[in-house]
């Protein structure tokens, strides 16, 4: 049996197990309402939220667009992003946003964290930023995915070219997304991130394996490139400061993955679901020793001169390069089944933000339509087929580096719904004033730039990354007007001890 009809034996076994577990579900739950299709009636245990939480942000740039970069930049992008910034994310989105976001959700079953900062602010206005926001950072990471299984499958010597890959990932991903709704495809994300972890492992062990051990690898790196062992000398302190920011504070904020803390269950669950997701987050942010094992190998000139100009070429197919070389055919297939859970999830995830935007909050609150009932889940899956095909399309003309353009992304969306969402779930005096003035500036500091550097206008001219610095300050700008405008009720938090003891002293009396 040839290594090409056994990888795609291992991809067509998973692929049929997501897409039937996915059908499975959907017509044993049978939806009738949106908060059923986009929430899942906010009744998921904390193993659901927790994998598919790490699965959106991880996405493919757990397998491609990280190690692609880590290969160029060492262990200080590795430590930055993956080691320090997603779990510490996991652990704030946890401690800071979990608990009052899963009482909110459960009092008002909202569609999506759009709908909850309207409600904290009572001002619709703010979807006027939020909405486009949300659409920019869909596209641009629904793309990126199919980006992704375009790369992978390209790689692996299965006679595939990049645009006939995508459609096939097209095909085969849409058929249980589309239907599933975030009911099903949280599910499915519990069986898709065994797999991914279960191949983060492997790529670890077999990148040691071929190295000769840990120290034995970091010693060849070193002498391939003393900087790539380094923290700070490829990336500068100020983008390793950078990165801690963007994940670390702005993880909970990112659309696509703050709403799934709305789908827990009980709220008492919420440690083990930080718990859960601080495992996987680091299990899955092993993947770059793929890299440095490459790198020495290619270093060294132990691989082919394919491979070496394909890595060149484009530094995100590192991981597919490594896996096509050193794993054997069955174990190809796996890990490339791990990255396509990846993938599928976040494809997943986005797909039910955008269509919830588009269903929820343009067509219900700006269009004025109907959306409570069977309509808005017909609605929601022809808004998700559209959204697909279109960001399919997209990625027939990918960018060079997929870690990149997630980043800006990352900066667009956290810079503008971090600090309104968590100083309006925290903090009594956070006003709408407050809010729409972070949420304004945040998007102008991150938006403008970008595209002032694509049109080789204007380039950012500080150290920080852009969509830190929105973050940075946000916080203080939005403090400021908030103290500067007119206190506003929020009957959702619970009372202060001074209405405690006035509420005690009116019952004595």
């Amino acid at each position: 049996m040839s290594s090409a009809v056994q990888i795609w034996g291992v991809i067509i076994l998973y692929l049929a197990v997501c897409i039937g577990m996915g059908l499975y579900l959907n017509n044993r739950k049978k939806m009738q309402t949106s908060n059923e299709y986009f929430m899942n009636s906010n009744s998921m245990t904390p193993l659901a939220v927790a994998l598919s939480l790490v699965g959106a942000v991880q996405s493919a740039v757990a397998f491609l667009g990280q190690p692609g970069t880590v290969y160029l930049k060492g262990y200080g992008q590795m430590i930055a992003v993956l080691m320090l910034g997603a779990p510490i994310g996991m652990i704030t989105a946890s401690i800071l946003i979990g608990k009052p976001m899963h009482h909110m959700a459960a009092y008002k079953k909202y569609n999506s964290c759009l709908e909850m900062l309207i409600d904290i602010y009572q001002e619709k206005r703010l979807s006027f930023i939020v909405v486009p926001a949300i659409v920019i950072g869909s596209f641009v990471y629904a793309t990126v995915q199919w980006v992704a299984i375009g790369r992978m499958f390209s790689t692996l010597g299965l006679n595939l070219s990049y645009n006939t890959a995508i459609i096939i990932g097209f095909i085969a991903i849409g058929a249980y997304v589309i239907f599933g709704g975030n009911s099903t495809n949280s599910t499915v994300s519990i069986f898709q991130m065994f797999v991914a972890i279960f191949a983060s492992l492997f790529i670890v062990g077999l990148a040691l394996s071929i190295s000769g051990g840990m120290t034995k690898l970091n010693t060849d790196l070193a002498a391939v490139d003393s900087s790539l062992v380094s923290l700070t000398a490829n990336i500068g302190p100020w983008t390793f400061f950078s990165f801690i920011v963007l994940y670390a504070y702005g993880l909970f904020a990112m659309p696509h993955v703050s709403y799934k803390f709305m789908q827990l269950k009980d709220v008492k669950l919420i440690p083990l679901l930080m718990l859960v997701g601080c495992f996987t987050a680091w299990v899955t942010g092993l993947n770059p020793f793929g890299s440095f094992a490459m790198r020495v190998k290619v270093a060294n000139g132990e691989v082919s001169d394919a491979v070496v100009q394909a890595i060149e070429t484009s530094s995100d197919t590192v991981i597919p390069n490594f896996i096509h070389t050193y794993a054997s055919p069955i174990m190809t297939g796996l890990l490339v089944a791990a990255c396509l859970a990846c993938i599928m999830t976040t494809i997943a995830a986005h797909v039910v933000l955008f269509s919830s935007a588009m269903v929820n909050d343009i067509g219900r609150d700006w269009l004025h339509k109907d959306v409570t009932g069977p309509a808005a889940v017909k609605a929601g899956r022809i808004v998700s087929a559209v959204f697909m095909v279109v960001t399919a399309a997209l990625a027939f003309n990918p960018p060079q580096q997929m870690f990149t353009v997630v980043n800006i992304v990352n900066g667009l969306q956290t810079g503008v719904i971090a600090t309104p969402l968590l100083l309006g779930l925290r903090w009594r005096r956070a006003t709408k004033q407050g809010a729409l003035t972070s949420m304004i500036v945040s998007f102008i500091i991150t938006v403008v730039p970008w595209v002032l550097e694509l049109a080789g206008i204007w380039q950012w001219p500080l150290p920080i990354d852009r969509g830190a610095f929105a973050i940075l300050i946000s916080i203080p700008l939005m403090i400021i007007v908030s103290l500067a405008t007119p206190a506003q009720e929020k009957p959702f938090m619970p009372p202060t001890l001074a209405e405690l003891k006035a509420r005690k002293a009116a019952q004595k009396a």
